[in-house]
């Protein structure tokens, strides 16, 4: 069944805007999103060589819903965040309220059956995907997603939303999302602009790194968020470079795991 948007909500869902006709869903009522237990690998953005995970959000409440159940009907470890997401859509800088989904496996043959899950129940019909996982080469949409938080013992505590607004206003990544109970903000971005995030962060004195994961992106989103953070009257770097970047970030990404 389609459902009619109104003209914000279907301008963007999944901290990925995409155009209205691709909008199939209710905008999200956000209070009724539970929490799960759930393993500390990825609450943490580091996963280990046993696990391996995706995740994907929307801001419909529906869909956070039946892909939670389709998730969890295949045995799989699954958490909900709350987050608070910054993004620009239609020119300007734009948020919203969305669930963060999150879930864990360890066999490889189990990816493409929660891609399926994922994408079969999401309120857009191209889902932001991320997922990591136990790759021998690059992935082929490779992208990062940095994990902080605050640092202890600051003098002024560090206010990771605002960050996360200023981030992407700086166009250093292309979205960011702020999980006030956990006290963790994601920031996704490329192997380009990586640097320039940490950048960013290391800078402000009262913030720590968590982890900064190599990710694989679904192709559209991988795209997007090249436009996002692209400086203006640039491109998207050529393969060559892109993979130099990728190759870089990926081999200071496993050390800062180890």
């Amino acid at each position: 069944m389609v459902v009619s948007l109104s003209s914000r909500a279907s301008a963007r869902l999944n901290c990925f805007p995409r155009p209205a006709f691709k909008k199939y869903a209710l905008c999200y009522l956000f209070g009724a999103t539970a929490k799960f237990s759930f393993s500390t690998n990825l609450v943490r953005g580091s996963p280990t060589d046993e696990k391996m995970w995706y995740a994907t959000t929307t801001d419909n409440h529906d869909a956070s819903e039946n892909i939670k159940k389709a998730l969890t009907s295949l045995g799989l470890p699954v958490n909900v965040r709350n987050v608070y997401s910054h993004f620009w859509w239609d020119g300007k800088l734009d948020n919203a309220v969305e669930a963060r989904i999150e879930v864990e496996f360890s066999d490889t043959s189990q990816s493409e059956t929660i891609a399926k899950a994922i994408t079969e129940n999401h309120s857009d019909d191209v889902p932001m995907l991320l997922t990591h996982q136990q790759w021998n080469d690059l992935p082929e949409h490779a992208c990062y997603q940095a994990v902080f938080t605050r640092k202890a013992g600051a003098s002024k505590a560090a206010d990771l939303r605002d960050l996360g607004k200023q981030v992407v206003e700086k166009r250093f990544a292309g979205c960011s999302q702020h999980d006030n109970d956990g006290g963790l903000l994601f920031v996704k971005t490329t192997g380009e602009s990586l640097p320039k995030v940490k950048n960013f962060f290391e800078s402000q004195g009262n913030v720590e790194e968590v982890s900064t994961t190599l990710v694989d992106a679904n192709k559209d989103y991988h795209s997007w968020l090249y436009e996002q953070t692209a400086e203006p009257g640039s491109s998207k770097p050529d393969a060559g470079e892109d993979q130099k970047a990728n190759e870089t970030n990926a081999t200071k990404s496993k050390s800062d795991e180890l």
